[in-house]
């Protein structure tokens, strides 16, 4: 786990702070690769839904 710097909680207008890059790799999870969205749709598949 890395470390968290929590002046990042505090940030205002007045107490400015620049963001840093850092170098890691990202996972881009669509809702559709979402367990929880999955077994939700499959629970109401025969039931008339709206999903926002």
């Amino acid at each position: 786990m890395e470390y968290y710097d929590k002046t990042y909680d505090r940030v205002t207008t007045k107490n400015e702070k620049p963001l840093k890059r850092i170098n890691r790799i990202f996972h881009k999870v669509t809702t559709t690769d979402d367990p929880m969205i999955r077994q939700v749709l499959y629970a109401l598949r025969n039931t008339p839904c709206v999903v926002f």
